[in-house]
């Protein structure tokens, strides 16, 4: 009997072992992952596939890397701004998109660390540097103009830089990008004082105009007054003349009839006397 309780008692406990042992040599790659497999703290694989894999009973390990791709933002405000050429504060926020490559996860885990992410993107040096040496390249006045060139420039850099190290930068966006309140208003306050002074030039600009036009209308109505009195002049003596003649022509008239008023119906008697109102050659008549 004792006996065999023994040999179940043994078989029960090799079940256990063996059991415990497939248990701990089975791991699951999830998609978006891989696996670096250890054995008893020595790299032995990379698993890229996903689904299930098998380790070394208890003394196998299988650390994940997370290769889908993720986001980190970082804010720039009055402790920490980046700055233009002419020293000016730039606030605002930035957000960096990156991914662990997948066939650089070996070099990754025995160069870096498992923990990759905090040396690489989240304590910001990185992108911090390369970040602000881009906007020190642009002046106040033409910075915000230039955000999608220092954006892409940032990203083109920072790419230069992680690749080598296993990560790659799919994109990076500037958001709520500019200066400070203060710098704002001093940057309005000029651009009223600017328009300020651009309207009273526009104005005098104005006046000099309607004084000349003034000016010329002036001219023109002189002109045109002198111009209509010689006309009235001309007119008047071409009416004094046309009147003179028919004041002439009317005392001819005139006299015509008074002769005929006065005439008492005798010939003439004298030769070259004339009948008022018949022109008779004397002569004539008589030697008829």
């Amino acid at each position: 009997m004792d006996k065999a309780k023994t040999a179940i008692t043994a078989g029960i406990v090799a079940g256990v072992i063996t059991i415990t042992g497939f248990i701990s040599s089975v791991r699951i790659i999830k998609e978006g992952e891989v696996g670096i497999e250890t054995r008893a703290g020595a790299y032995v694989r990379t698993v890229e596939d996903s689904g299930i894999h098998f380790v070394t009973p208890f003394i196998g390990r299988m650390k994940k890397m997370d290769i889908k791709e993720k986001t980190k933002t970082f804010d720039y405000g009055s402790n920490n701004s980046a700055a233009t050429s002419d020293e000016q504060d730039l606030l605002g926020s930035v957000t960096i998109h990156y991914h662990l490559n997948k066939n650089q996860a070996e070099y990754v885990y025995k160069n870096i660390g498992t923990n990759y992410e905090d040396q690489l993107i989240n304590n910001g040096d990185t992108v911090d540097q390369i970040f602000k040496s881009e906007t020190t390249k642009y002046s106040s006045n033409d910075v915000l103009k230039h955000r999608d060139e220092i954006a892409a420039k940032t990203k083109e850099r920072l790419n230069e830089t992680l690749n080598e190290k296993g990560i790659t930068v799919t994109a990076f966006n500037i958001s709520q990008f500019g200066f400070s309140d203060q710098y704002n208003q001093a940057i309005e306050e000029k651009q009223v004082a600017e328009q300020k002074k651009q309207t009273a030039e526009k104005q005098k600009e104005i006046a000099i105009i309607e004084a000349e036009k003034q000016k010329e209308t002036a001219i023109i109505e002189a002109e045109t007054k002198v111009i209509t009195a010689e006309k009235e002049a001309e007119a008047n003596e071409k009416l004094n003349s046309s009147i003179t003649d028919k004041i002439i022509e009317l005392q001819k008239i005139k006299k015509e009839l008074e002769a005929i008023q006065k005439w008492n119906g005798q010939l003439p008697t004298v030769t070259g006397e004339n009948i008022p109102f018949i022109n008779i050659d004397a002569n004539k008549t008589l030697t008829k």
